[in-house]
């Protein structure tokens, strides 16, 4: 091949449409790392329920006051309630760990538009059963 003939080849439609693809592609492909890292999400939900759980059977005293202990126990709680609250899912599982958090967190007054517990027990559902 001579050099006009690379020329007309590298100058070609062809060959033009794909240096013009392929290279912003590669350019903006992201680079291949190890396993990324789990949704958090899931496993901070856990603590916060287990923290909770332990202020609601531990953290009071014989005449109903707070202890110590149960303070300690809202304030974990309440730590892993902002992360859980704060971070975006990457995961469905940790999206699904979220609207959990909220209706576990939540009372039917809360919801001051009717239909929205209902909407997000339903995302819920979803979520769990897999979107198609």
């Amino acid at each position: 091949m001579n050099m006009l003939d690379r020329r007309a080849f590298f100058k070609s439609a062809p060959v033009a449409a794909l240096a013009a693809t392929a290279t912003p592609a590669l350019a903006f492909q992201a680079p291949v790392t190890e396993t990324p890292e789990p949704d958090p999400i899931r496993r901070w939900l856990e603590q916060w329920k287990a923290h909770r759980a332990e202020w609601e059977t531990n953290g009071h005293d014989e005449t109903g006051e707070e202890t110590a202990y149960g303070a300690a126990a809202w304030d974990e709680a309440s730590k892993l309630g902002d992360k859980i609250a704060g971070t975006k899912a990457i995961t469905q599982d940790g999206a699904l760990a979220q609207v959990e958090f909220i209706l576990l967190d939540s009372e039917p007054s809360d919801f001051n538009v009717t239909g929205h517990r209902e909407a997000l027990k339903l995302v819920a559902a979803a979520l769990k059963g897999g979107l198609v």
